[in-house]
């Protein structure tokens, strides 16, 4: 004879999808619904809908409407908290187990202003908390980093100006400066010389607009596709050049503002993340390095000791 015994189980809790974390996760920084279709290549009311089923699956309200703008209610912003570590835990354990669905390599593109100095900080700081993923990096220009995202590439890019399509982060305004060294002797009474990347490029087309508009004569002088080059050229004292000041070696000043014809701020934006924890991490990695080295340049720049 079989006895079986009646075993009283509690209901087993409803689970999460995390695949709907990500999208709550994808919204509070991408900031819309449209930003965050964008991104996972959804419709919006596609992804509307996840958040819908996320509400119902935590049972609570997770979102108050103000204005056209969707904020976390209390308990949205206890599931977001939550819902980053779930995250962050499954995409370590897949690392840890080496599945392929984990990316082992994260992809981010530079400008070469960016490279030299400003991203070593983030880089390092990213390489302590995440030794074991592989981090390539792409130095280039704007056209060569824009054609790395559209073709799905890149994780993470760093450009000047917005690029066509993409929803990225405005770190902030960085200022163009007119830039030489104590080496450079001009008067005034010849065309100024210059070393500037070949075109296209928006520093050359913001000097040459800026001079065409003041009716000041210049010469080209040096010309390359490297930074490295036009600093040499630069410190060299064979002519002056226009970039920001976020990648300038020591020995290069900036002209001040009087000397010159007055030139515009670029945006500089950081594109990606809200994928899988590591490329976050680095996209606010790159963020909260970049944004005070750009907010020190707003103040006016320093004096030369002689020459223009």
């Amino acid at each position: 004879m079989i006895l079986q015994k009646n075993l009283s189980l509690e209901p087993s809790p409803p689970t999460i999808n995390l695949e709907l974390l990500r999208t709550l996760g994808a919204l509070q920084d991408l900031g819309s619904l449209e930003r965050v279709a964008h991104h996972v290549g959804r419709t919006v009311s596609a992804v509307s809908s996840q958040l819908k089923r996320l509400e119902s699956q935590c049972g609570q309200s997770l979102f108050r409407k103000i204005g056209r703008r969707l904020t976390l209610t209390e308990d949205g912003e206890a599931v977001l908290g939550y819902g980053r570590r779930m995250l962050a835990l499954n995409d370590d354990l897949l690392q840890r187990l080496g599945s392929g669905t984990h990316p082992l390599a994260v992809r981010l593109g530079v400008p070469q202003d960016v490279a030299d100095r400003a991203l070593v900080r983030a880089l390092a700081r990213f390489g302590r908390a995440y030794p074991k993923v592989d981090l390539r990096v792409t130095v280039g220009r704007k056209a060569e980093i824009a054609e790395l995202v559209g073709r799905g590439e890149l994780d993470l890019a760093v450009a000047f100006e917005p690029m066509p399509g993409g929803a990225g982060e405005l770190v902030g305004e960085v200022p163009l400066r007119w830039l030489g060294s104590l080496e450079v002797r001009w008067d005034g009474t010849t065309p100024l010389p210059l070393a500037l990347f070949e075109p296209p490029c928006m520093f050359r087309r913001a000097a040459l607009d800026a001079l065409d508009r003041a009716r000041l004569p210049w010469r080209p002088v040096f010309s390359s596709p490297s930074l490295s080059g036009l600093w040499a050229a630069v410190s060299a004292g064979l002519a002056y050049t226009v970039r920001s000041e976020l990648g300038a070696p020591s020995g290069i000043f900036p002209l001040p503002d009087d000397a010159m014809p007055p030139l515009p701020s670029l945006g500089l934006w950081v594109y990606g993340g809200s994928g899988a924890e590591p490329v976050e991490a680095l996209r606010k990695a790159l963020v909260e390095t970049l944004r005070p080295a750009v907010d020190a340049l707003s103040s006016p720049p320093r004096r030369r000791r002689r020459g223009v």
